[in-house]
């Protein structure tokens, strides 16, 4: 903040006086919130993607052509 005056007048005047220690200290734990939940969010994928491997792999090959056929076509065409 104290390295870009741009930054500091924009804040200043947008939202008024603040305590800069304060406000750093909000966008840091804002910013740890958001860190937690997407690494949270990546590891749920990660087990989705995997479980969804192990059960391909566990297919046979004549099974796994007709699950990605049927999974490639489109839905009803519109009405």
């Amino acid at each position: 903040w104290e390295n870009n005056p741009k930054l500091t007048e924009f804040c200043f005047s947008m939202i008024g006086r603040l305590d800069i220690k304060l406000s750093k200290s909000n966008i840091v734990n804002c910013a740890g919130g958001v860190l937690t939940e997407l690494e949270y969010t990546n590891k749920i994928h990660s087990r989705e993607q995997s479980v969804n491997s192990m059960i391909t792999n566990q297919r046979s090959p004549w099974v796994n052509r007709i699950y990605s056929f049927t999974h490639s076509v489109s839905a009803l065409p519109p009405t």
